[in-house]
């Protein structure tokens, strides 16, 4: 917290400023592969003392250092609340496709990443309940898989959830998103050769 005084026309004003500090949250879609039409979406339930809520829900997110490497970030956060292993060239970064220019002069900044893979069913099933989460900070998540076309309900408290899915929703009207993932896709390919 931080304490501040500001002058406007000539009269003192006290405020007190919270900064917050950069963070990353990703959308993590999950389809499986025998059913193309068919996508989960990997949810964090976990205490929030902030929100009065013992229980949760949010898309996965996390601080960032002081480095410019959001996509590290990243990855370091979803390997400590889901245990998934994903690559850089994996993400796609959903603000900086929608808006050439993020910066807004906060000090908070949260960029919307998307992680979108195939899986086989099973797999996604073994995702559900695994208890995961920093044990050093004391930390304890939970993830949850929830089907994406719910995901404006049950992730309705977290504003990250949903400005993630409208974001989604519009690059993926006008193409853009499809255009990204073909671009991962054949960067995996390349990377296995």
């Amino acid at each position: 917290m931080c304490y501040t005084s500001l002058i406007l026309q000539d009269e003192p004003k006290h405020q007190v400023v919270h900064l917050h500090g950069g963070r990353v949250a990703f959308l993590m879609i999950l389809r499986p592969k025998d059913s193309r039409f068919e996508r989960y979406v990997i949810l964090i339930e976990q205490p929030r003392t902030g929100a009065r809520s013992t229980s949760f829900l949010e898309i996965p997110a996390g601080m960032l250092d002081d480095s410019d490497e959001v996509k590290g970030q990243a990855i370091k956060e979803i390997q400590e609340e889901t245990n998934l292993k994903i690559s850089k060239e994996d993400l796609i970064d959903m603000t900086k496709l929608a808006f050439e220019k993020t910066g807004t002069g906060l000090d908070e900044n949260i960029p919307l990443l998307l992680w979108e893979k195939d899986l086989d069913r099973k797999e996604i099933e073994s995702l559900k309940g695994r208890l995961t989460g920093e044990r050093t900070q004391d930390e304890r998540t939970t993830p949850r898989i929830c089907d994406y076309e719910d995901l404006w309900k049950e992730g309705a408290r977290d504003s990250k959830a949903l400005a993630a899915r409208a974001l989604y929703e519009g690059l993926h009207r006008t193409g853009r998103i499809e255009d990204e993932l073909l671009k991962v896709r054949q960067g995996r390919l390349g990377r296995l050769r």
